[in-house]
């Protein structure tokens, strides 16, 4: 006798040890989950097919013919939140922050997908990192956690984590060196994930080992740009989603996968996210999902799934089932003009530069100070400025010296810089990039030759030649350093970017938010734009970045 029955949006069939029973079973469309051990499906016709095959007792049936119904209904409702921007959803924040509306109806959505899982694929700068963590506030059952993400957002996740957890996890990073053995909550980026993703050879079965590795049981992971596993045959989308060397995919209760741009250029690359989340439904059979909307078809080259069709059809099973998107136009009145966000990237072996920068700025300042109090405490005037030339000199020593190291640890961020542009453009359709020095430039400029420049070397017209190839679509990345851009360019004409990204810092605050203002114009097409600092932790514009932050915060609560 075969006993059906429903939990957490999945038909589990329980059975004695039977072949033509398991032969059945199989042929209604279960499938086997070895670490339960039970067989199950996430589709009630499935269920159906099986209660008519054993002939199910009558009453069994009409439970699951409400139950049928109830999914249709449950159906709708995520269809509904799907693009809602309001909700009245009762996530848990900490004392004094607060969710957005969409970002309630974020958890809203997901807290309905329960331990199956959503894709949330919001615009950039709708605010998923906070959703995500509010999520996980929402399920007390929720200890264990995986972030993947890029690994120039590593340190934002740990700060964000920290700031949104009401639950008092212990976060990490982990590194290509090692695993934090201690955290509840590991932070990882997609290059690291093959490396880490089993135990280590030899030790299999070592209860001492189960730290030493991130295949384990996880209670909620989140793939934050989860477009980055678009691709089934990569080693990286392997190591999390099961394939090739790794025979399954890493296991969760929960799981988010995130990305304002779930299709980068085709619809055949949802499959990997649609087939993990979402197995019974769209992600069941890939030949049936490429056919229909891929305009799929078998060529002497094997299948050709490079196009796309019934896209409506696509976008509104996708909204009734797994994902949640609003674009940026459509939450704009809950957010900002100016969103601002720390993109910290690691010292790794930068750390002895980044400490000799932050001693010769700590040396000038005590400089400086000298000269600030030398009017007070030095009465004799031949004295004083006998004193005040020699202090000027080391102040000025210690300037070029900091200016040398300042330069150094632009040139050593450029890899960076320009693996960010590239993650933004993924996401964005342009970028503006402001730097404090002209060969950190040149060296971006290497990276993305298209690219127009202004800087103090370009004069006259080609400066607005740059420009309107920068606006009209010509070049997708603008880089300028701050004291040419600072004044008289006009880069948001027409909404051209959303996006501005601060590769160096200047000196003068003043400078940056008049850099940022050729971006942003009130009453403009691109109403809301992202800056994002990046910055080597514990480096001197780390510092800067946060001084200007504070300064912007000063001055909203006092005037706004």
């Amino acid at each position: 006798m075969v006993n059906l029955r429903f939990e957490n949006g999945q038909f589990i069939a329980v059975f004695a040890f039977n072949r033509d029973i398991i032969a059945t079973v199989k042929n209604a469309g279960f499938k086997w989950d070895p670490g339960r051990k039970v067989w199950w499906t996430g589709d009630v016709d499935n269920a159906l097919t099986l209660a008519e095959e054993i002939k199910l007792p009558e009453d069994q049936v009409k439970l699951l013919t409400g139950e049928k119904t109830a999914l249709a209904g449950e159906a709708q409702r995520l269809y509904e939140l799907s693009g809602a921007t309001e909700s009245d959803f009762d996530a848990p924040t900490p004392v004094g922050l607060d969710l957005y509306p969409h970002q309630r109806a974020f958890c809203e959505f997901a807290s309905i997908r329960g331990n199956r899982g959503i894709l949330c694929a919001d615009e950039m700068g709708t605010g998923k990192t906070p959703s995500s963590i509010a999520f996980s506030n929402s399920f007390p059952d929720i200890r264990k956690v995986l972030i993947i993400t890029t690994l120039s957002t590593k340190v934002n996740w740990l700060r964000e984590w920290e700031t949104w957890c009401t639950k008092g996890l212990r976060v990490a990073l982990a590194t290509s060196r090692g695993l934090p053995t201690d955290a509840d909550v590991i932070i990882a980026n997609y290059e690291i994930m093959p490396k880490w993703r089993d135990c280590p050879k030899g030790l299999e079965g070592d209860p001492s080992a189960r730290n030493m590795h991130l295949d384990r049981d996880w209670d909620l992971i989140i793939c934050d740009e989860c477009h980055k596993i678009k691709n089934p045959q990569s080693k990286r989308t392997r190591s999390i989603l099961g394939g090739g060397p790794w025979r399954r995919g890493l296991r969760a209760r929960y799981r988010l996968f995130l990305t304002g741009t779930p299709v980068l250029n085709r619809p055949v690359e949802l499959w990997p996210i649609v087939h993990a989340l979402d197995p019974q439904g769209l992600g069941r059979n890939w030949r049936r999902f490429v056919e229909t909307y891929c305009s799929g078809f078998q060529s002497r080259y094997g299948w050709d799934t490079s196009g796309a069709s019934n896209l409506e059809d696509l976008q509104r099973k996708l909204r009734s089932s797994i994902m949640i998107r609003r674009l940026k136009t459509q939450v704009l009145e809950h957010l900002p003009p100016i969103q601002r966000q720390l993109i910290t990237l690691p010292a790794n072996g930068n750390k002895a530069l980044l400490d000799a920068e932050l001693l010769a700025y700590n040396q000038r300042q005590e400089v400086l100070d000298l000269l600030r109090s030398a009017k007070r405490t030095i009465a004799d005037p031949d004295e004083y400025h006998r004193t005040v030339d020699r202090l000027t000199d080391e102040s000025n020593a210690h300037f070029t010296e900091l200016a040398k190291i300042r330069k150094q640890v632009g040139l050593k961020k450029v890899p960076a810089i320009v693996k960010h542009i590239e993650d933004t453009l993924e996401q964005e359709a342009k970028v503006v990039v402001f730097l404090y020095h002209r060969d950190v430039v040149a060296e971006v400029k290497r990276a993305y030759p298209d690219a127009s420049v202004v800087t103090g070397e370009v004069t006259g017209n080609r400066r607005q030649e740059e420009v309107d190839r920068f606006v009209n679509g010509d070049s997708r990345v603008f880089l300028g350093n701050y004291k040419a851009c600072a004044e008289g360019l006009t880069l948001h004409a027409g909404g051209s970017a959303r996006v501005c990204i601060l590769g160096e810092m200047d000196w003068v605050p003043g400078t940056i938010e008049q850099a940022i203002a050729r971006v942003h114009r009130i009453g403009t097409e691109a109403e809301n734009v992202l800056v994002h600092y990046v910055v080597f932790d514990g480096s001197l514009d780390a510092r800067m970045a946060q001084r200007v932050e504070d300064k912007t915060e000063i001055i909203e609560a006092t005037l706004n």
